[in-house]
């Protein structure tokens, strides 16, 4: 009987190795596949070639595909503008919406495989994304956007399994990228430090008046990007009190400033919003929600509206909800679905 196929996304790391081996060991027949998205022609050979050393090692046909240009021109553009309007994006979100799955799905179309693989630490079960295991390592908020006919494509093999342990699987099975650092937050933002990528595009900022609530001039800000909400260190003004930045307003090259008490907020209105599991989007349902990557989940009730948006209602105010990044709602471990935040309000 012929083997399962299924298409690896090897970066040329540990984790993506691992999924590898991890794959052939349930006994699939294992493609490899490699895309180049930033950094200089050198750092891009360097993942090239260790993405060359893993499919080597573990003997399997692999497929690099230069894609720079495509990804500036999407992802790093996404990022720009969004900074631009008075948003904090969260680029690796947008990239698993728009390259990431669509570029392995796509490839895998093409090679008549139906099974694509990576090695995001979570878990897919008949058709449904849930939280990894351990929840320390969870990247499912990442996954928000995916679509829900591609889902019972998906495989992640970490999923059950603590980075300690992939460290350990790799150095015992000799691989060649097993003392390899783990890759940076986002690709393309060296030490992530997102300002100084930013600076290098001028012309997506410019200086602009620090406003308190009531619309008063406090100040001269350096430009959008480099604030973001719930900020209190580097705003460049003493008030002899802490002051925190509370809203970005694109419309008026404006950067708000206020107290912490002005930093919570029970209600916020989502876009683009991606229901991921049969039977949600048309009712209001309960959820626990995360407002960003690193926060916890916490219990809101979530009222879809027309137009792909949605209002989230938290049981208790929730601080620094920042307009770019996303809501994302579960039901215990299972990803419900989430969406862009665009606005915070209590009284719609």
């Amino acid at each position: 009987m012929a083997r399962e196929k299924v298409l690896v996304a090897i970066s040329g790391g540990v984790d993506s190795a691992v999924t590898v081996h991890l794959l052939q060991e349930q006994g699939y027949e294992v493609y490899g596949y490699t895309f180049l998205t930033c950094g200089s022609e050198e750092d891009r050979k360097a993942v090239a070639e260790d993405a060359k050393k893993v499919a080597d090692f573990f003997h399997i046909p692999h497929k690099v595909e230069d894609i720079k240009d495509e990804f500036e021109n999407t992802v790093m553009v996404y990022f720009l503008e969004q900074y631009t309007l008075g948003f904090t994006p969260n680029p690796c979100v947008y990239c698993n919406q728009v390259i990431k799955f669509p570029k392995l799905l796509t490839c895998a179309d093409g090679m008549g495989i139906d099974k694509v693989a990576t090695g995001h630490y979570v878990r897919a079960e008949q058709g449904i994304i849930k939280k990894a295991s351990n929840l320390q390592k969870d990247q499912s908020y990442v996954l928000c956007q995916l679509r829900r006919r591609d889902i019972p494509r998906l495989i992640f093999p970490l999923g059950d399994y603590e980075k300690p342990k992939i460290r350990e699987i790799a150095r015992n099975i000799g691989l060649p990228v097993a003392e390899k650092k783990d890759s940076q937050e986002i690709c393309f933002i060296p030490n992530d430090d997102y300002r100084a990528v930013i600076r290098q595009f001028p012309q997506h900022y410019k200086e602009g008046s620090f406003l308190d609530r009531d619309g008063n001039h406090l100040g001269t800000h350096q430009g959008l990007p480099f604030y973001t909400v719930g900020q209190r260190r580097g705003i460049g003004i003493a008030f002899g009190r802490p002051i925190y930045v509370t809203k970005l307003d694109g419309t008026k090259n404006a950067v708000y400033l206020g107290e912490e008490r002005d930093l919570y907020h029970r209600r916020l209105r989502i876009d683009s919003v991606n229901y991921m599991v049969d039977g949600y989007g048309d009712e209001p349902f309960r959820a626990e929600v995360k407002i960003r990557y690193l926060s916890q989940p916490v219990p809101a009730l979530v009222k879809p509206l027309q137009n792909d948006e949605a209002d989230v209602i938290f049981d208790e105010p929730q601080k620094s909800i920042t307009p770019g990044q996303y809501a994302v709602f579960y039901d215990g471990d299972v990803l419900l679905g989430g969406g862009a935040i665009q606005e915070t309000d209590d009284t719609f």
